[in-house]
């Protein structure tokens, strides 16, 4: 399992799962480079997530994979209707949810929330790389601020509350960077290895918000 997380320079040893969105990062000296991109990367998300939710290509229960199920390259026609963020992030909203925004770590003088979501990750030309749906009805659950995913689920997941949808475009520099990521998937329907420096798309749906931790 692939999964969700976060950054280039977050992509070394000790991911299980491209659940990277979960890979720690190697080494406190890259907490700052992290926090930096993660800063480039999030200033423009509320703006972005506040703009009307466009409608569903295929309606949708909580926690239903159905809405993520996508054939063919993801081209310019695809992204057409999208907002662009000046770092390359691309967005659609489906559904906006409702409720607070999850607490994003200590970087921003708040709280270090855990947040339950399900995904489903392609590559660009359309190759299904992971997908939670269907494992666990809570959701894949990470701690904000904590370094356990890529910097595009940080990003995102920031300016995301209960029960909201969107499908991102995540460069490749806030997803796994040039290191990619390896085929970790052991058998599954699907290949979860992303080739270095390639950008990623990601279905995104915000389960719910769990506990805080101050440290």
């Amino acid at each position: 399992m692939i999964a969700a997380v976060c950054l280039a320079a977050a992509g070394s040893a000790g991911a299980v799962s491209l659940t990277s969105a979960v890979r720690p990062l190697p080494s406190a000296a890259l907490h700052s480079s992290r926090r930096t991109l993660l800063n480039r990367a999030a200033w423009a998300m509320p703006a972005l997530l506040s703009v009307p939710p466009a409608h569903a290509v295929i309606e949708s229960r909580a926690g239903d994979g159905d809405w993520t199920v996508h054939e063919g390259a993801f081209d310019e026609a695809f992204f057409k209707d999208f907002k662009t963020t000046p770092t390359g992030f691309k967005y659609r909203r489906i559904a906006e949810g409702s409720g607070p925004t999850p607490l994003r770590g200590s970087a921003y003088g708040e709280g270090f929330q855990k947040v339950f979501v399900q995904y489903t990750a392609y590559l660009p030309d359309g190759t299904k790389v992971d997908s939670s749906y269907g494992r666990d009805d809570k959701g894949f659950g990470f701690r904000m601020g904590r370094g356990k995913v890529i910097l595009g689920w940080e990003a995102l997941c920031g300016g995301m509350r209960e029960g909201a949808k969107l499908i991102a475009f995540i460069p490749a520099e806030y997803a796994y960077g040039p290191a990619g990521a390896p085929d970790t998937c052991l058998g599954a329907r699907w290949t979860c290895k992303v080739p270095p420096d390639t950008p990623m798309v990601y279905y995104l749906e915000m389960v719910s918000l769990g506990d805080v931790k101050a440290t």
